[in-house]
């Protein structure tokens, strides 16, 4: 099975309560079912280790990595919520997967808690 079928049947599965999703309707593309596996490969690296843990309020962390044919994949997650709250693995993967698998060019989903942002480009403008 595809990595990015497997991304899209967690996605589904985990995410609950209201949302506000977008797709980006211009910028660079992920580069079609390689690109996507490579970006998922991505973001479950960078959830297993920085993206997820304990967040402050308010707290933003900006990852970008270089993927398929040299496109930088930028991942960012924003924790909305009052208090400070943790983020496991399989919702960090749930979250940037969704922009992922649902969205050519990349998206971005607010829920209550947490704002979730994926996208593919072809510089590292914003990235830390």
């Amino acid at each position: 099975m595809r990595l990015a079928t497997i991304f899209g049947a967690v996605s589904s599965a985990l995410m609950l309560g209201s949302a506000s999703a977008t797709c980006f309707k211009s910028g660079e593309t992920w580069g079609g079912s390689a690109g996507k596996d490579s970006a998922f490969t991505h973001a479950r690296k960078l959830c297993d280790n920085s993206l997820k843990g304990n967040y402050a309020h308010g707290e933003t962390r900006v990852k970008c990595v270089k993927g398929y044919q040299g496109t930088t994949y930028k991942y960012t997650i924003h924790l909305k919520s009052n208090n400070a709250r943790d983020l496991g693995l399989d919702e960090c993967l749930s979250g940037l997967g969704k922009e992922i698998s649902g969205c050519d060019r990349g998206g971005k989903t607010a829920y209550t808690n947490w704002e979730y942002t994926s996208d593919p480009g072809s510089s590292d403008e914003g990235c830390p």
